[in-house]
This record gives structure tokens, C-alpha cells and sequence, in this order.
């Protein structure tokens, strides 16, 4: 819609949003309405300049409706209850008096689609709410700056596109790579001649994915469940033994399924995974764990502009210990019901900065510790010793690179 020299301007302006993506919104809204649909666009600037603010029906709203002679004035809020669940409010009013000329929402999976579906809705709408007394067909509405270019549209100052309002990601990825300690033991110790181990540190990497299959193209639960998967691995470690360097080698790696959700500004995971790991020594009078497990997690991170703060807590079911529970070292572990094999529990927090819409780097540390019942009777005897129960503790500190897409 265009106006002519014969038809009078009708300008209305759009007041601040509620809600945390509020200039996102806004922008997506001018770009499509001013480009799109040929309206003209009534900058913000027109109203700093004045000191004035346009809040709904107070003698305020009035003065500067009257000074930038404005014909109606457009009030929103948005929302996003989940991850692929938005929405908008819009609320019209009289620039005269400030009454409600039109109030409707705006539903969409993803940001973009709102936006595209506000500025249809008040193509249609707008001359219907001002039918009583129409003064033109040009429409007006504010973005951030009025000079801003296209590729700025839908972004926050710092260059980023507000985490609330993103479109649900379909992939996250992270490698990583750091430092790690590992610390076995025994509590309880009855008889024989049982050795601790400890690594003090060692190399390590590591990488996990997840994928939304149905991110962009489904509402609700279906939408937020994943699977994912991950590996871990030492990097070119040796252990010492009275300054005998020992080759030592380690992995784990685990895949399963995961579900999130958003609760205000939180992103919160929960996760059902089968995992292994793998650590052995060579030459040692110490076990090589091969530990098998369900793992349950649940997962929360926070992302404030460009900030990552992530914390993740999660425990590990043992059905299998591996050489722990072989004849020559715990037989009763090895004979005892599968989930009566001990536990792993663990915790890591990450701390990061955004680069960009997709991209974080990140620092982080963790901490896994196993607990092994290994089941002795009094009469039980072996040349390696017996114990109540083993424990076996990693540490580890990395920096990782995370992809969000």
C-alpha cells in the first residue's frame, strides 16, 4: 500500500514491547512492513528527541501522540512458554484518546515466521480497527534506529540474536580438549597387599552431539526430544611406577536420548544414555575398570546476551566393572546382580562468551567419582588382596569450542 499527494499520511507509532526479545521483534516487524509492504517507517528517534514516552492513555501518551501527530498507537508483549512455541500480543489504540481500537495474538514456531504473521495480521486489521474515520493507508511502526541495515535486522546491540527468540536449534555440538587426573582406591581393606593408582594428569579429548529431528518441523514434546552421543579419550598418557614409565590408555564414549524444555530465561535438559569407559595400565598390580552403565542426567544452562553459564549433574548405574570383577581380583563383584555393581556420580559447570548466533567458547571443569561394593565374606582369601569396596575418582579441566545450529 502506497499513499498519493491526495491521500493524508496515517502514522502510527509502535511503543517499546514487553518481553526479552522485545527489539527483535520490533525490527523483524519494521523490516517486513517498510520493504515488504511498502508502508512508511516512523523511526524512533522522532520520539527521543522530544523526551516523550507512549505507555497507553495518560496524559503523556496524549501529549505525544498530538506533538508527532500520530493516529494510533501500537503496544505489544512476547512471549516463549517453550522452544518452538512463540508468541505475540498486540494491543491498537486511538492516538486520540488512547482507547483499544484491537487486541490479537500471534502464534509461530519460530521467530521469523511470528514476525511475518504480525505484519499480515496488520495489513488486514489495522484499516478495519481505524474504519470509523480513515485518513490514509500508510502505516508506521519504529524499529531500534532507523538507519540500521538489513543485516542487522533481529539482532541485539552486542550483534546477537536475543537466546529467547532464536529458532530452536536442530543440532548442538562440542568439542573439547583439556587436562584429566584419575585417582583408584580401596576402603575397607581386610587382607593383602592392594595398591592405590594415581595419575596426576594427562592430555584429553573429547566431543558429543545432539540432534532435534522434528526442531523445525513439530510443536510440543516432539519437538524438544533428541539423541545424542559422545567420546572421550586420553591423549598419549604414561603412567609411572618407581620411575617405570607404563603405556595407559582410556576411552568412553555413550549414546542415548534426551528431552528439554524452557523455564523462564533457563534451557533445561534431562538425558537416558548407555555409556562405556575403559582405563588401563600396563604391568600393574591394579585392576583395568571397564565400566558399563545406564547414565541419567539433567542439564540447565543460562545464556544472558553473549554469556554460557551451564551446569550438569548426572548418575551412572554399573551392570559391568570389567576385570574388577574377574576370579583373580573380586569374584563375589563379578557373581553379585548386575545393578548391584556400584554407581558413578558426577558433576560439571562450563563458563563461556558467544561468538556470533551459532558459536560459544567455552572453560569448564568436572568431576566423576565411582563406588564399587566388591561384596567380601570372612572366609575369602586372594594373593591381591581383599577389600569392602573400591573407588575410583576423575578430574578433569578443558576448554572447549560449542556449535549451536
Amino acid at each position: 500500500m502506497h499513499t498519493d499527494e491526495h491521500t493524508p499520511t496515517l502514522r502510527i507509532f509502535f511503543a517499546p514491547f514487553d518481553g526479552v526479545a522485545a527489539p527483535y521483534v520490533r525490527t523483524l516487524l519494521a523490516r517486513a512492513l517498510d520493504a515488504e509492504r511498502g508502508f512508511h517507517v516512523v523511526g524512533l528517534a522522532e520520539l527521543e528527541k522530544r523526551d516523550l514516552s507512549v505507555s497507553g492513555s495518560d496524559a503523556e501518551y496524549l501529549r505525544a501522540t498530538r506533538e508527532l501527530n500520530l493516529t494510533a498507537t501500537v503496544n505489544g508483549s512476547v512471549g516463549n512458554p517453550a522452544p518452538a512455541d512463540f508468541r505475540l500480543d498486540i494491543v491498537v489504540r486511538d492516538g486520540r484518546d488512547g482507547s483499544e481500537l484491537d487486541h490479537f495474538q500471534v502464534h509461530a514456531t519460530r521467530a521469523a515466521d511470528l514476525s511475518r504473521k504480525a505484519a499480515k495480521q496488520l495489513e488486514s486489521r489495522l484499516p478495519k480497527a481505524l474504519a470509523a474515520e480513515p485518513k490514509g493507508k500508510a502505516y508506521a511502526i519504529t524499529s531500534e534506529t532507523s538507519d540500521s541495515s538489513d543485516e542487522d535486522v533481529g539482532r541485539q546491540k552486542d550483534g546477537t540474536t536475543p537466546q529467547a527468540f532464536a529458532p530452536p536449534t536442530c543440532v548442538e555440538a562440542q568439542v573439547r580438549a583439556g587436562t584429566s587426573t584419575r585417582s583408584f582406591g580401596y576402603e575397607e581393606e581386610v587382607s593383602g597387599a592392594l595398591r592405590k593408582y594415581d595419575l596426576h594428569w594427562g592430555g584429553e579429548w573429547g566431543l558429543s552431539l545432539r540432534v532435534y529431528p522434528a526442531a523445525r518441523v513439530a510443536k510440543g514434546l516432539l519437538a524438544n526430544l533428541a539423541v545424542q552421543a559422545w567420546y572421550e579419550q586420553l591423549l598419549g598418557v604414561s603412567s609411572h611406577i618407581e620411575q617405570k614409565p607404563l603405556a595407559t590408555t582410556s576411552h568412553a564414549y555413550g549414546f542415548g536420548g534426551r528431552v528439554r524444555a524452557r523455564v523462564w530465561q533457563l534451557d533445561l535438559t534431562g538425558g537416558l544414555a548407555y555409556g562405556r569407559q575403559l582405563y588401563r595400565v600396563a604391568d600393574t598390580y591394579v585392576p583395568d575398570p571397564d565400566y558399563r552403565f545406564v547414565r541419567f542426567d539433567a542439564e540447565a544452562s543460562w545464556r544472558p546476551r553473549r554469556f554460557v553459564v551451564a551446569v550438569d549433574l548426572g548418575y551412572r548405574q554399573l551392570f559391568s566393572t570389567g576385570e574388577l570383577g574377574s576370579g583373580d581380583w573380586f569374584p563375589r563383584l563379578g557373581a553379585a546382580a548386575p545393578f548391584s555393581r556400584g554407581f558413578g556420580v558426577e558433576g560439571e559447570l562450563m563458563v563461556g562468551y558467544g561468538v556470533g548466533d551459532h558459536f560459544e567458547l567455552l572453560l569448564g571443569g568436572r568431576l566423576l567419582r565411582y563406588s564399587v561394593p566388591l561384596h567380601p565374606a570372612p572366609e575369602d582369601a586372594s594373593a591381591n588382596g581383599v577389600a569392602g569396596r573400591a573407588h575410583d575418582l576423575y578430574a578433569a579441566m578443558f576448554g572447549a569450542v560449542g556449535a549451536r545450529l
